[in-house]
């Protein structure tokens, strides 16, 4: 019944009227297909109409017309509540299953019906034999077939009847020259039991009129066990091979009975093949001769005789045979090499003819020979070069001074190796210091102070690990998304297609630095970030460039592109540690604006910020955020890409208000030293006074010890500077004091 324009859900829902309207538009809705939408139902979900149509849809149409008319139809009988949008209530779950039930209880009565109505047909059937008389009845037919076939095929067997024998199985004449004449015999038997008789032998084909029988066989009786030879001539009418068939016809079965007739004609003459069909002297000097070979080979199968070679022509004087020639008589395959010399005596283009005499059907044979002269003309005129070489005989007497000179030579030899091995001067070797424990110590200045010390712990490394964070990748992963896999079986047509979230993954760190920044040799903090982050779990990918961080070697040696992690820019936090004074040399505008589209990417100062210039201001320009190389600094640039809180400000402010230095010619040597040094003044002091075993370990040891928060000296002990403590990075200005 109808309330407005929606159905009352706790008197009637239409489901069963629905399921019956479908079974007329022709879907075939089986007991199998009522237990799976009861189990759906079971699963205590919160239920729509539209979720309850997408997954009826999926259950029961297999097309895509039957889709659309599920979806016509469903609309005709739950319109309004589609447009409200209403959970059904569970006692409407309830109603929608105990009218499933009754639906599937219908169908198991219809199908016991059908069976019974089956059985009752069945026993209105006359009584079938027993099946053992079945049996017996069937062996004894299948045993009487089998003994007529028996004594039937005997009688055919034992039947007398006659079978051609022939040997050889063909004929093959082999290679005859055209106009001779060979014969070959077959040999045909009556294997049979009964008399052969032949009624006719002939030969057809292409080629039978090179292939002749010497008699007639027509009618010829051949008694069993007998046998008849039939000659066969060949005699070649052209080139080539020759073919025909030997056809008998007989009163054997499978009448006429074919033999393959073969040969090959040749023609018995020589052939001459000359190579090349012309010879050719270009660009010959005056005064100067060059030869060229021709060669002649007999293709033929009888001996080819070369009566004469002679040269005529305009220039037959300037071509001639190099040696004197004189009948010759090549055998098949043979072959003959003619050397011809060329002379030009002017510049002009010189012809001639070489004519050759055999016996072939041709008998002469015209060589075409070529030449010209070319005027030698020198490149370069005013450099010396060979003219003539003349070769010169040793006098008589060079033995005696042979020996001298390898006398001198050994006496020589020996004197250095007696200079080598007992009158070296002996090489400078270090002192034998005393190594005695209550001896003074002796070691490099070098080694004075040690490796500075870490610039990161164990607590900010934990932090910055655990700010890298999940992202999600475009790989797929385990979880099924029901939702969207619902969705995309529908589009499919009810093809089920199944759908997965996307797999969470850990962001990655890319750490490149500039091979020539001068900071780095004190600025070390790149590698050791790489480091501690690789201990912590972070996939680290760390690399020097030389030029431009677009490409940078790894340690392992590979050779890797920036642009290899385009796709996975979104997993990758960039920190290109650089001082920018090679990058921005040539301000690559191109090469900023690749940065500036990475997601995440930070330009990691190496100078300490008092020696910041104009290069350090280029990538603020283009919107590149700049930090220094401190932990400070990289904690900031971590947490401004990382973190869930407000975005970390970079230092391009402190770029843009950066003054004007003061130069060494602008002050005194003590003001500009002091301007310099700033508070790090006490700590180049002490570092002063250590020359010359001033290290980097050393001036940090110094700087921890007296100069760093927690000292004596900075928490009101004598002698105090009253400094907050003066941070590691500051070493730079003690590098670039003068001297």
């Amino acid at each position: 019944r109808r309330v407005g324009r929606g159905y009352r859900y706790m008197n009637m829902f239409p489901l069963q009227a629905f399921l019956t309207s479908l079974k007329a538009d022709g879907f075939r809705i089986t007991m199998r297909d009522y237990q799976r939408i009861a189990a759906v139902l079971r699963t205590g979900e919160v239920w729509t109409l539209p979720r309850l149509r997408d997954t009826l849809l999926v259950l029961l149409a297999k097309d895509v017309e039957q889709q659309e008319i599920f979806e016509r139809r469903f609309r005709q009988f739950f319109k309004a509540d589609l447009q409200e949008e209403k959970i059904l209530p569970a006692i409407d779950i309830q109603k929608v299953l105990a009218e499933l039930q009754q639906l599937a209880h219908i169908k198991r009565e219809q199908k016991q019906r059908e069976e019974e109505q089956k059985e009752q047909e069945e026993k209105k059937q006359p009584p079938l034999k027993p099946r053992h008389v079945v049996i017996k009845i069937a062996a004894a037919t299948t045993f009487i077939g089998v003994l007529f076939a028996i004594i039937l095929g005997y009688a055919v067997i034992t039947k007398p009847r006659p079978a051609i024998s022939i040997q050889p199985a063909f004929l093959h004449f082999g290679e005859l020259a055209i106009g001779e004449q060979v014969t070959n015999d077959f040999t045909l038997e009556n294997s049979g039991t009964a008399a052969l008789t032949i009624e006719n032998i002939e030969i057809n084909g292409i080629d039978e009129d090179n292939f002749k029988l010497y008699a007639e066989y027509a009618n010829k009786a051949i008694p069993p066990g007998e046998t008849l030879t039939i000659p066969v001539s060949f005699q070649a009418a052209a080139e080539g091979i020759r073919g025909a068939v030997l056809e008998i016809a007989s009163n054997v079965e499978g009448s006429p009975y074919r033999l393959t007739l073969s040969g090959t004609g040749f023609l018995k003459e020589p052939v001459a093949r000359i190579a090349p069909a012309f010879l050719n002297f270009n660009l010959q000097t005056s005064g100067t001769t060059s030869a060229a070979d021709l060669l002649v080979i007999n293709n033929g199968r009888s001996p080819l005789i070369i009566d004469s070679l002679t040269i005529s022509g305009r220039h037959a004087t300037n071509f001639k045979l190099t040696t004197e020639f004189t009948q010759t008589t090549l055998e098949p395959g043979e072959e003959l090499i003619i050397p011809v010399e060329f002379e030009p005596v002017a510049k002009i283009e010189y012809t001639a003819v070489l004519k050759i005499v055999d016996n072939t059907k041709l008998g002469l044979h015209k060589i075409e020979l070529r030449g010209l002269q070319i005027e030698r003309k020198r490149l370069y005129a005013d450099l010396p070069y060979v003219e003539q070489v003349v070769p010169v005989t040793l006098p008589g007497d060079w033995k005696p001074a042979a020996v001298a000179a390898t006398g001198w030579f050994a006496l020589l030899l020996f004197y250095s190796i007696y200079l080598r091995r007992w009158r070296r001067i002996p090489a400078d070797e270090p002192a034998d210091w005393n190594r005695a424990e209550e001896s003074p110590r002796h070691f490099p200045l070098g080694s004075i102070g040690g490796e500075p010390a870490p610039r990161f712990d164990d607590e900010m490394l934990n932090e910055l690990a655990d700010s890298m964070g999940y992202f999600q990748s475009q790989q797929t992963g385990r979880v099924l998304n029901v939702i969207e896999t619902i969705k995309a079986t529908i589009r499919s047509g009810g093809i089920p297609e199944a759908t997965f979230f996307t797999r969470k993954q850990v962001r990655s760190l890319l750490i490149l630095e500039d091979g020539l920044a001068e900071s780095l040799s004190w600025n070390r903090i790149a590698g050791e970030l790489a480091e501690g982050m690789s201990q912590r779990g972070v996939k680290v990918v760390s690399g020097r460039f030389t030029d431009s961080p677009e490409h940078f070697k790894t340690q392992d040696g590979a050779t890797l592109m920036l642009e290899d992690f385009e796709d996975q820019r979104q997993g990758y936090l960039v920190l290109i540690f650089t001082d920018g004074k090679r990058i921005l040399r040539r301000h690559n505008r191109f090469l900023l604006e690749k940065l500036a589209r990475w997601p995440m990417l930070a330009w990691m100062e190496v100078r300490e910020s008092r020696f910041w210039d104009e290069t350090s201001a280029i990538p603020v320009q283009y919107a590149i955020p700049i930090y220094p190389a401190t932990p400070q600094g990289i904690f900031r640039a971590i947490r401004r890409f990382l973190t869930e809180q407000a975005l970390e400000p970079d230092d391009a402010e402190q770029v843009t208000r950066r003054g004007e230095p003061i130069r060494l010619t602008d002050a005194a040597l003590e003001a500009y030293i002091e301007y310099l040094a700033g508070e790090a003044l006490p700590w180049a002091q002490e570092c002063a006074m250590l020359q010359p075993s001033f290290t980097i370990g050393l001036a940090d040891a110094l700087r921890r010890e007296f100069h760093s928060p927690g000292s004596p000296l900075l928490t009101g002990g004598a002698g105090g500077w009253g400094s907050p403590g003066i941070p590691y990075e500051q070493i730079e200005r003690l590098l670039a004091l003068p001297g």
